[in-house]
């Protein structure tokens, strides 16, 4: 065959070597944590005393061992967390252990060669290797985090593999991937994520995001009401339930209310809403555009913050 040296595998073996070096050389920066019964989970080793892993595997906040790759253990603890990106961050004494080489730019595409490693026991790390499966433009999770870029993957996360990084044919960290954000399949957060969540984890321990204590469902708004009230929206946000002293309540917002706009910009689904109450709407007056009894009103409605259970 045109190209292959004796003994060197040809393409396949050159790949073969490729995929492994990538491997090796995460080796110094990706731990095992000890924060669930029964099994360890990923974290990567993002600066100095600080690890990033996936908040939903992190079952207790203190008591945590993180065990790097030359096998000593270290005590830990979740420095912050946050559900709606499915990223925590775990103080830990890290040394002078080398950190990530995150990528933060780098152009990542559909059918892109990938490999996820993790480190779950200890028997050192283990990978599995597969393409991007889709990409997408920022993106809100089913619990309000705000996420940069979409980006699907088509391999398998094995148990305890969230929280691992997801690594280019070059060895650079795209991101940090996480089995619970996606009803498809894994997704990879993305390294502009990360650095945003982490820094704000590591500062106040939570992300601060707006909130207006609603109970929310679709409603299809009549086309004579429409045109009557010259919207262009053909669904709107019913509000069927508030919560007693939340911002919806203390601004008026009642029952029966359709939500049509929020800061000037049309809503017509809740995740359309709650994209306009992410990280920075805390505390602004925000103008939220509605149907009320067959009339289009207009309330200054104060942003609460998302208390902790709801994150």
């Amino acid at each position: 065959m045109a190209g292959k040296t004796e003994g060197d595998g040809g393409i396949f073996g050159q790949l073969s070597r490729e995929i492994a070096a990538a491997v090796e050389q995460a080796d110094p920066w990706i731990v095992s944590i000890d924060a669930r019964p029964g099994l360890p989970t990923t974290g990567v080793i993002w600066s100095e005393g600080m690890v990033v892993a996936a908040h939903h595997t992190l079952a207790r906040e203190e008591g945590l061992s993180v065990r790097f790759a030359d096998g000593s253990v270290q005590p830990a603890e979740v420095a912050g967390r946050d559900p709606g990106t499915d990223l925590a961050v775990v103080a830990v004494q890290t040394g002078k252990r080398r950190s990530a080489p995150a990528a933060e730019g780098v152009e990542v595409k559909a059918g892109q060669l990938v490999l996820s490693v993790g480190r779950n026991s200890e028997h050192g790390l283990r990978s599995t290797l597969g393409t991007i499966g889709g990409v997408g433009s920022e993106w809100h999770t089913h619990r309000g985090g705000r996420i940069e870029q979409y980006i699907l993957l088509d391999l398998s996360l094995y148990p305890g593999f969230s929280g691992g990084p997801l690594l280019d044919s070059e060895g650079r960290v795209l991101g940090v991937n996480s089995a619970a954000l996606s009803r498809q399949s894994g997704v990879t957060i993305p390294v502009a994520t990360v650095n945003r969540v982490a820094r704000e984890l590591a500062e106040s321990g939570h992300v601060r995001r707006g909130y207006l204590g609603v109970a929310l469902y679709p409603a299809r708004i009549p086309q004579p009401l429409r045109k009557g009230l010259e919207i262009d929206n053909e669904r709107g946000i019913m509000i069927v339930g508030t919560e007693e002293g939340e911002a919806a309540e203390r601004s008026g917002l009642t029952l029966g209310d359709i939500v049509i706009a929020i800061d000037g910009r049309m809503v017509q689904d809740p995740e359309e809403l709650q994209a306009g109450l992410s990280e920075g709407s805390v505390g602004r007056r925000l103008a939220v555009t509605l149907i009320r009894s067959g009339r289009r009103e207009e309330l200054a409605v104060e942003v609460g913050e998302r208390p902790p259970r709801a994150r």
